[in-house]
């Protein structure tokens, strides 16, 4: 009840816009510029001319068009009922029935109003709208003035811009004391109120009355405006008018410490003074968070819960100071998630709250969307962080399976390379987050893409030796529903096929190579391609051919895969450990063949932790001559193993945590089908590196950041730097997460 819903028709930003219902908390989400600011310009022009004030007229979005309009709707159920009732009525509730409600059905505004339908007598509704003309002429759909009076008095508008807030100086909220309570103070005659004072101040003398008198002789006013009187009289039995925090001035607290007490006064004032009224105020509060540390804004609305609930009727009968009347309508625009997260995990019944989102593409509108915010999975409301809430917020969501593609797409040289993807926030998420916060459950306007593993979608059964396909993520025959009947010929039957196509490869038999590793003659990459057409278009959903280590460690990188270890080896590695080192380094350079092996010596002399002295031109000499030794030996050792390209591509992924084509990585059980030269060449370089390398190879361990700011380096090299040549590059070698970057930077305005 209050107000109801907003249209916007070529104002400012705005053109064919419509908010068709509020609910108790608002709260508008949205870039800069997108709109959030003008909503409150025009809702505030539209009071202060329903009021008679003087107001500078917005501009026409569009010149085209000679005129502009703003609607407001309000549900007037609640007044209705009041002036309607059979209790005792003031002179005002009675002004209220005869204006509205007296031959109502043929008032044209009400039951229904013009223009309006699907509103019955249950659901009495009022639009009231302000047209502007292109010469700043202004009309109102309702002509009578008495009607506009009562809008504003009954359902009046308080605007908040925290950048304006007098923060040493609350004397406005004087003003919304005196707007949400009707009292009827032409019963009290000035006479009475001298007379009254006189006998309580100065009876013997009568110096009070002979002191008003004197005054009202000399002097000329003008009559106290009704809310001015009321102020006066509500004044008096506060006994103080100067608001303070905690007994102190408000020149003793800082600017933030005053912002965030106003706003919680202002909050609590509204709702609890409006409780036994059938005043229902609007308020606009634009970007509260300025000036506050985050953890106030949580506090402003924890504390706004906190009142909320404090009158809140929530069961049947009489409860003690609790209410079923309606809130004040409360609208937030904010930048913050704090704020968010709040509001979504306090407020979670569906009148309560609701998240509108703001967009605005260049040359063009204002566009709201309501956000899903409502969520069924309690688990995820008490998981609901900052982090999620600042997906809300985002220019486009990556989501990832885990920690190795979250240091890929925060890499700082990829993103100078693709300078869109410092625009992108990349998001960890597992199937209960992604259920409730993708975009496209939220309904928010917010592009995104979803990156799998390919064993999130696909399983190859060794025993059977068939290729199946899981439904955790993607369940393609539902996908493949929509299709059915589409039109032969057209783009819905080509996608259609492709997904009957991929279907008809389940529980397939497709035999694999002897090492039990891939594909003996199925095309298993050509596959993959084929499942992210259907899945891009569709679901916004990518899967990687194997892992995120597939794609690093492939035919196409496997050479400059190398150059990274053997560099590694020869620059990364620190000469360390304890004591005297350049003295280590003399006793066991000499050992090195005779009594000591390359690897023993390399390990001593590389280890943790790293040696911050100087090192003697000797020392240097001979430790260069140790890591060029024990790279001989490594690459001796690799060869003996003999081994093709294609295994030992194979070998290093699984040895840095990827998988095979079969989707076959150490840590599952179908790791022991993997034939014993390739399972016996991993154990044996795992265990080498593992003891010799730099970085850790677990997928934390730094080599991912390592490697690729290498391959970046070298393709530097390679192009003399020539960043149309660099970037081709990039993506001829890396080529998955080039089909991803291009999928975003695409995306991204």
């Amino acid at each position: 009840m209050g107000l109801k819903s907003i249209k916007i028709n070529n104002l400012l930003s705005f053109d064919n816009f419509v908010i068709n219902d509020f609910k108790d908390i608002n709260c508008i989400i949205g870039k800069n510029n997108s709109g959030k600011s003008n909503l409150l310009k025009l809702i505030d022009y539209f009071y202060k001319k329903m009021d008679g004030e003087q107001a500078i007229p917005p501009k026409l979005n569009s010149e085209y068009t000679p005129t502009g309009s703003i609607s407001l709707g309000f549900d007037i159920t609640r007044l209705k009922k009041v002036v309607t009732s059979n209790r005792k009525k003031s002179d005002y509730q009675r002004h209220i029935y005869n204006t509205l409600f007296t031959g109502e059905f043929n008032k044209g505004f009400v039951f229904p109003f013009a223009g309006t339908s699907n509103f019955t007598e249950k659901q009495p509704y009022i639009e009231v709208t302000l047209t502007i003309r292109k010469d700043d002429s202004i009309f109102w759909s309702i002509k009578d003035h008495e009607i506009l009076k009562i809008i504003s008095r009954v359902y009046p508008f308080f605007s908040i811009d925290t950048r304006k807030i007098e923060l040493y100086d609350w004397r406005k909220l004087w003003s919304l004391i005196s707007k949400v309570k009707f009292l009827n103070t032409r019963s009290l005659k000035k006479e009475d109120v001298v007379n009254f004072l006189n006998d309580k101040i100065s009876a013997k003398s009568g110096s009070y009355k002979d002191y008003i008198e004197k005054i009202d002789d000399i002097t000329e006013r003008s009559d106290y405006s009704y809310q001015e009187r009321v102020l006066n009289y509500v004044k008096v039995g506060l006994g103080g008018q100067n608001f303070n925090i905690d007994g102190m001035d408000l020149e003793f607290h800082s600017d933030g410490t005053n912002s965030h007490k106003y706003l919680e006064l202002f909050l609590s004032l509204i709702i609890a003074l409006t409780r036994r009224e059938f005043v229902t105020p609007s308020v606009y509060i634009d970007e509260p968070e300025i000036g506050l540390h985050p953890k106030r804004n949580e506090e402003l609305i924890y504390r706004l819960h906190e009142i909320y609930f404090l009158y809140k009727k929530s069961e049947e009968g009489k409860q003690k100071n609790k209410y079923a009347t309606p809130y004040p309508k409360i609208i937030f625009s904010t930048h913050s998630p704090n704020i968010v997260k709040q509001l979504v995990r306090l407020f979670e019944g569906e009148e309560e709250h609701q998240l509108l989102h703001f967009s605005k593409k260049k040359k063009a509108s204002t566009k709201v969307t309501t956000l899903n915010t409502h969520f069924p999975d309690k688990r995820f409301i008490n998981i609901f962080s900052d982090n999620e809430a600042r997906l809300f917020f985002s220019d486009y969501i990556l989501f990832v399976e885990g920690e190795t593609e979250l240091e890929i797409f925060g890499n700082q040289k990829l993103m100078e390379l693709f300078p869109r993807l410092r625009l992108v926030d990349t998001y960890k998420t597992n199937k209960v987050m992604l259920n409730s916060i993708n975009p496209r459950s939220a309904n928010v306007a917010i592009p995104y893409l979803v990156i799998y593993d390919a064993d999130k979608l696909l399983k190859y059964d060794f025993p059977k030796s068939t290729l199946t396909f899981r439904n955790d993520t993607i369940d393609l025959y539902e996908l493949a529903k929509p299709y059915k009947f589409s039109i032969y010929g057209s783009k819905k039957y080509t996608q259609g096929a492709n997904i009957k196509y991929l279907i008809s490869h389940d529980k397939n038999e497709k035999n694999s190579n002897e090492d039990k590793t891939d594909y003996e003659i199925f095309k298993y990459n050509e596959f993959i391609k084929r499942i992210n057409i259907t899945t891009l278009r569709t679901l916004n959903t990518y899967f990687f051919s194997t892992t995120i280590e597939g794609a690093l460690i492939n035919k196409k990188t496997i050479k400059i895969f190398y150059k990274w270890l053997f560099n590694e080896y020869l620059y990364i590695a620190c000469v360390g450990g304890s004591g005297d080192v350049n003295k280590t380094i003399d006793t066991l350079y000499p050992k090195l063949g005779s009594h000591m092996n390359i690897k023993q010596v390399f390990k001593s002399i590389f280890k943790f932790p790293p040696f911050r002295g100087k090192l003697t031109t000797s020392s240097i000499s001979k430790s260069r001559k140790v890591r060029v030794s024990y790279i001989k030996d490594l690459i001796v050792q690799i060869k003996a193993l003999q081994l093709t390209e294609d295994e030992l591509i194979t070998i290093f992924r699984l040895v840095f945590n990827g998988k095979t084509n079969l989707l076959e990585g150490r840590d599952n059980e179908n790791y022991q089908y993997v034939s014993d030269k390739i399972s016996n060449a991993v154990t044996l370089i795992s265990n080498e590196l593992n003891s010799t390398y730099p970085h850790k190879i677990a997928k934390t361990g730094g080599w991912v950041t390592s490697f690729i700011n290498f391959s970046f380096n070298y393709l530097i090299k390679m192009t003399n730097k020539n960043q149309t040549i660099l970037q081709a590059e990039f993506e001829n070698t890396f080529m998955e997460l080039s089909v991803i970057l291009k999928k975003v930077s695409a995306s991204i305005e």
